[in-house]
Parts: structure tokens; C-alpha cells; sequence
């Protein structure tokens, strides 16, 4: 039993593979204000170091892909829940993990398996993701089908292997009912691939939803942690533009010397650094009691429905649905 002021709230984690964020940040911006989830974890983000990741009132954690195009995971966590990040070395599965802090800690993966890595590895890297993690999830697009989870009856070699190792291991598969992989092709089967792999947590739920505009639906993942955690529900980050107009001005430094390709992308990682910096330094936290949503609803709903167009489209070539 826990103290009553202790109580243990439901953590909402947000699992989506974008496809490359950087030209969905608006319509993520508004589908993460209307669904207001503790934790975000993305994967496919695609950046590079000179983009930026960043949402009021959440702390953004990443790994970039730098060898070549494509991939890359991020979580994104609400400033108000503590945590630390780790950092797990992992051979094929991408990943970006964190602990939640309590009275046992939680650890929350982000992962990305590319479609042709082997399957084997698989299994490996989870398991230096879950190694002394008494209660961990992994969640994210593992391009792993079974039958078990996938509406398609034919499972891939990673669905079998990973269906093998959950069932002889204990752990858990949760997976929505819906598919989560929307074909391109009119022909095509959607799949389930992105779903999230736990030890040590129970009651989890997990849904797919019909929105913004990557082939992969966001899942929407719901859990009631074993202990308790320390969590303030809303909180708003208030910049003062002066100061922060202050700092910015003496720390980023005059035309810098740049004679090739490789100094442009320090220049911009480094300024994208001072830009955070000062932000954080001129800004304070403050603690709400309702809820921080600045969109009107009429014009959620708009938006909403705006991002629910192309998918439809993408699904069934039908320009009068």
C-alpha cells in the first residue's frame, strides 16, 4: 500500500515513427497539445545536428543518425517528472532511453530496428536495454511481424524470433488492435510494427491512432507504474525575452571561422546550443492547476481533420471521403 499522498498516476507514453520530423513539427506541435502525453518517444526523426527538437514544457533527448540518411530516435519527457538519461550502446536497433525516478526507477526506450538489419541482433540489443531494468518498456517500430500482433497472418524472421524470446523469457508484447503501418500501395496489407515490449510493468493499453501525415500511425501507450513517482501535472515555461536577448548576445560568438563543409555543421550545432542555453538560463518554470491548452478546440478539430485527409487518401485513393 502507498501513503495517500503517494498516489501511483498512469503514465501516457506517445510512440510514433514520423518519417522525418522536421516538415510535421507543426501538426506534431498540435497533436501532442490535444493529447498532452507525459512522455514522447519518436523515431525516423531524421535529424541533423542543426535542427532542433524542441516543445514547451518537455526536455528533449536524441540520437542522430549521422553515418547516413535516414533513422534516429528521440524521447521527449515532461520537464516536471524527474528522470536521467542513459546511454545504451547497441549494435543495429536504434535507441534513445531514459529513467524515470521514484521509489524504484522505470526505464522508457525509444526504439528503431532498420528493415534489414539481422534478426538475431534483435534480441541482443534488448537485452542490454533490459539487463538489471526490473521494470522497463521499449517502445517503437521494430519492423518485426507475427501473427500474434499482426493482422497479416504471415509472420517476418524478426517477429518470430522476438515471439520466441517473449514467450520463453516472460516478457510482454503490447500491441494495439489496430494496424499501425499504413500500405502506400492500394494492394498493399497494413501491418502492426510498432508496438512496445515490457518487463515488470502490468495493465498496460495500447491503442493506434488515425493521425498526422507519416504511413505510421502514432500509438498511444498507457500504463500504471508498481510504484510511485513524483510528478507535477501542469507546468508552463515563461522566457523574459530581455534577458534572454541578454545572454545570447554575449555568448554567441562574431562571424566564426569556417573553411569547409564540416565547419557550417559545428558552426550551426554549436549556435543551436547557445540559442537552448539561453533559453534555458532566462526562463522559470511555474506550476499550473489546470490545463495548458492555448488552441481553441473548434480549432483543434480542424486540424485534426486536416491531418486525417492525407492518410485517407493514402489508404484508399477516394478524393470524396
Amino acid at each position: 500500500m502507498f501513503p495517500h499522498n503517494r498516489r501511483v498516476r498512469p503514465l501516457t507514453i506517445v510512440s510514433w515513427n514520423a518519417d522525418s520530423i522536421v516538415n510535421k513539427f507543426n501538426e506534431f506541435e498540435d497533436f501532442v497539445s490535444e493529447h498532452d502525453p507525459d512522455i514522447i518517444a519518436l523515431q525516423e526523426t531524421m535529424l541533423q545536428p542543426c535542427h532542433s527538437l524542441n516543445l514547451p514544457n518537455y526536455k528533449t533527448y536524441r540520437t542522430d543518425r549521422l553515418t547516413h540518411r535516414g533513422g534516429g530516435t528521440a524521447i521527449l519527457i515532461k520537464i516536471s517528472i524527474p528522470h536521467h538519461i542513459l546511454d545504451i550502446k547497441t549494435h543495429c536497433v536504434e535507441n534513445t532511453t531514459i529513467n524515470i525516478e521514484g521509489d524504484r526507477n522505470i526505464t522508457i526506450s525509444s526504439i528503431y530496428r532498420p528493415p534489414r538489419s539481422p534478426a538475431p541482433t534483435l534480441i541482443s540489443d534488448l537485452l542490454k536495454i533490459f539487463r538489471n531494468r526490473p521494470e522497463c518498456i521499449a517502445v517503437g517500430d521494430y519492423n518485426a511481424k507475427h501473427s500474434t500482433w499482426n493482422h497479416h497472418p504471415r509472420s517476418n524472421p524478426a517477429g518470430t524470433i522476438l515471439h520466441k524470446f517473449a514467450r520463453n523469457c516472460g516478457f510482454v508484447i503490447s500491441a494495439p488492435g489496430e494496424p499501425t503501418l499504413i500500405s502506400r500501395r492500394r494492394d498493399g496489407n497494413d501491418s502492426t510494427i510498432d508496438f512496445g515490449v515490457s518487463c515488470g510493468l502490468n495493465n498496460i493499453q495500447a491503442r493506434s491512432v488515425y493521425d498526422l501525415s507519416s504511413d505510421h500511425n502514432p500509438v498511444i501507450f498507457t500504463l500504471t507504474p508498481n510504484s510511485a513517482y513524483t510528478y507535477a501535472h501542469n507546468c508552463c515555461t515563461f522566457t523574459n525575452r530581455e534577458r534572454f536577448q541578454d545572454i545570447l548576445s554575449v555568448t554567441v560568438p562574431g562571424n566564426p571561422r569556417i573553411s569547409d563543409e564540416d565547419g557550417i555543421e559545428c558552426a550551426v550545432e554549436n549556435f543551436t546550443k547557445l540559442i537552448q542555453n539561453s533559453i534555458n538560463q532566462s526562463s522559470k518554470i511555474k506550476f499550473i492547476t489546470h490545463q495548458a491548452l492555448t488552441i481553441p478546440y473548434q480549432t483543434r478539430q480542424r486540424i485534426k481533420e486536416k491531418n486525417r485527409l492525407p492518410k485517407t487518401w493514402q489508404e484508399t485513393r477516394d478524393t470524396h471521403r
